[in-house]
């Protein structure tokens, strides 16, 4: 019961989690660390002020990672979620 529980619980939070607009994507699944947070950081640095990056990541150390990138560069994360495998990050180009 608790697992069906958990699996309607992971099903309503991922449909109910809103998707913001976003300007460029990139695609890291499949690669592991550190290549998601420096293709992350290569893609923000082509971006104009206020542009909005989406990230889709599968390895879990991106959140971590792309979280310290965000600290040291002043860009803003305006959303993440997670869901089966995958990390959805929305930054911000400050």
């Amino acid at each position: 019961m608790e697992k069906i529980q958990n699996l309607l619980f992971k099903t309503f939070r991922r449909r109910a989690a809103p998707t913001l607009p976003f300007d460029v994507k990139l695609d890291m699944r499949g690669y592991n660390c550190p290549k998601p947070v420096i293709s992350t950081k290569a893609a923000l640095r082509k971006m104009q002020s206020g542009d909005t990056l989406l990230v889709l990541a599968t390895d879990p150390s991106s959140e971590p990672d792309i979280k310290g990138l965000l600290a040291r560069s002043g860009d803003k994360l305006l959303q993440s979620e997670s869901a089966d495998g995958e990390f959805h990050y929305w930054i911000k180009k400050s």
